[in-house]
C-alpha cells in the first residue's frame, strides 16, 4: 500500500491558492487518477487491493487538509504596518490543540461525511469479520482507551456506531453486527454477521466484492439465500418489511 501524503502534499504546495476550493478540486482529480490507474493494471487488480489504495488515498487527503487547515488557522495573510508599530509576526505562534483520536469509516461517503477520521473501526471489520476490541484500537490510533471511548460516543452520535452498555463494545458497525445473527454473508470466504436483511445487502455493497447473504424469513422460518453482484442481488421475489418508520430506527436499533 503506497503513502500518498507527499504526492498529496506536493501538489498542494504548487496551487496559486490552497483555498479550501482549489484543495478540493485537486483531491478529486487525485481520486479520479488513481481510479483511473488501478483499473488500468494488467493483469488486473481485485477489488479489494483497489480498496486498499484508495483507503490510503483518503487517508493521504485527510492528513494533507488537516495540516492546511492548521496553517489557515495559524497564518493567516500579513497586513501592512504602520510606521513605529511593533511586528505581531515575530511572535510564536500558540500550541496546536491535540486532536481527538481518528477512528471510523470504509467507505469514502461516511470518511468524507464524518470529518477524515481514520478508517480503524470498518477496516478491522472487514479484515476479520468482527469489530476490533477498543485495546487494540488505542493502539492502533495512539491514544488511551478512554480517549477512543470518547470517539466512539461521537461516532454513536453521529449514528455510525451502536455501543453496548460499556461504551467501549461495538454492537453495530451498519451494516456489520458485532453478534451472531440470523443474516448472515459470505464474501470471498470470510463471513460477517449483519444487523438485519436490509444490512445483509449492505456488506458487499460496501466491500465492493460480490457475496451470499443467508438470512431467514422470520415468520415462517423458512431459508433465504441470495446471491449478491457488485450490481446488486438478482432478481427475486421477496419483501422486506419493517415495522418500525426508519426516522425511529435509532431509537431501539436492537429492538428495530
Amino acid at each position: 500500500m503506497a503513502d500518498y501524503y507527499p504526492l498529496i502534499a506536493k501538489a498542494i504546495t504548487g496551487l496559486d491558492k490552497s483555498t479550501g476550493e482549489a484543495r478540493r478540486a485537486l483531491y478529486e482529480r487525485a481520486r479520479t487518477a488513481l481510479v483511473t490507474q488501478l483499473r488500468g493494471v494488467v493483469p488486473a487488480l481485485n477489488e479489494s487491493d483497489i480498496t486498499r489504495e484508495r483507503l490510503a488515498l483518503e487517508e493521504a487527503i485527510r492528513k494533507a487538509e488537516a495540516e492546511a487547515a492548521r496553517k489557515s488557522r495559524f497564518d493567516p495573510p500579513p497586513e501592512r504596518r504602520r510606521a513605529g508599530e511593533p511586528d505581531e509576526t515575530s511572535k510564536p505562534a500558540p500550541p496546536l490543540p491535540k486532536p481527538p483520536p481518528r477512528i471510523a469509516v470504509l467507505s469514502s461517503k461516511h470518511y468524507v461525511n464524518h470529518g477524515g477520521s481514520e478508517m480503524v473501526v470498518y477496516r478491522a471489520t472487514a479484515e476479520s469479520g468482527n469489530p476490533p476490541a477498543i485495546d487494540a484500537v488505542a493502539e492502533k490510533v495512539g491514544e488511551s482507551p478512554a480517549a477512543v471511548r470518547e470517539s466512539y460516543a461521537r461516532l454513536r452520535a453521529s449514528r455510525l456506531l451502536l455501543l453496548e452498555a460499556d461504551g467501549a463494545t461495538i454492537r453495530m458497525a451498519p451494516p456489520f453486527s458485532g453478534v451472531p445473527t440470523q443474516h448472515r454473508v459470505t464474501v470471498d470466504g470470510r463471513e460477517y454477521y449483519a444487523n438485519c436483511a436490509w444490512d445483509a445487502l449492505g456488506i458487499p455493497a460496501v466491500l465492493h466484492r460480490p457475496g451470499v447473504v443467508y438470512s431467514r424469513c422470520e415468520q415462517s422460518l423458512e431459508p433465504l439465500d441470495l446471491e449478491v453482484d457488485l450490481d446488486g442481488p438478482g432478481p427475486s421475489t421477496w419483501l422486506f418489511h419493517c415495522l418500525v418508520p426508519a426516522a425511529r430506527w435509532w431509537d431501539d436499533l436492537v429492538f428495530t
